[in-house]
């Protein structure tokens, strides 16, 4: 939490100076949606554009920061997550909690980027005659942040859905710290 909070300040902040370097230079109603061939397809009066674009940079910046403290909160049996019963046992509940609220962060950063930049390319389209959003721009962009989904999903799903390999490895270091003492057969009893 402490290492991301000021990273989603930061990105609002970007965003405030973006929205005051473009809201003169934005014609007064800016098309705020665009079909999947690029043609524009949804307008709207450009302070309601922007403020819908600051509220869901917000938005997603609180989501990301609380949620990990509700689950964290959540009843155990109301968290889908594989082998939850081994995760969430007391003795590893809260390292496991933990992993889990990082990785929201982090992909709660990404994901905010993620919609600064698609905010941006329909602020130039805007700019533009004919206002008609680059499908090449925008998939420059979407294909890395999916590509970032599946890997935190890969994460998460490496991180949980082992828990025969981890009991493993977790008897065996126990071990090592706590070597069985066998007797020594020429001892006398």
């Amino acid at each position: 939490m402490k290492k991301t909070l000021p990273i989603f300040f930061l990105l609002i902040a970007i965003a405030c100076i973006q929205i005051a370097l473009y809201y003169n230079r934005l014609p007064a109603v800016v098309v705020s949606h665009f079909g999947a061939n690029g043609q524009p397809n949804g307008w709207m009066p450009r302070n309601v554009f922007l403020g819908v674009y600051i509220c869901l940079l917000c938005g997603m910046a609180i989501l990301f920061s609380v949620l990990p403290f509700i689950i964290a909160r959540t009843p155990d049996y109301l968290i889908n997550l594989p082998n939850r019963e081994f995760w969430l046992a007391p003795e590893r509940r809260a390292q496991s909690l933990g992993f889990i609220a990082s990785t929201m962060r982090i992909f709660g950063v990404a994901t905010i980027c993620f919609l600064m930049i698609t905010f941006q390319f329909a602020i130039m389209a805007n700019l533009e005659p004919g206002a008609r959003l680059s499908l090449h721009r925008f998939m420059a962009a979407l294909i890395p942040y999916l590509g970032f989904a599946i890997v935190f999903v890969g994460a998460m799903f490496r991180r949980f859905g082992k828990k025969q390999m981890q009991m493993r490895t977790e008897n065996s270091k126990s071990e090592a710290r706590n070597p069985k003492q066998i007797p020594n057969s020429n001892s006398e009893i």
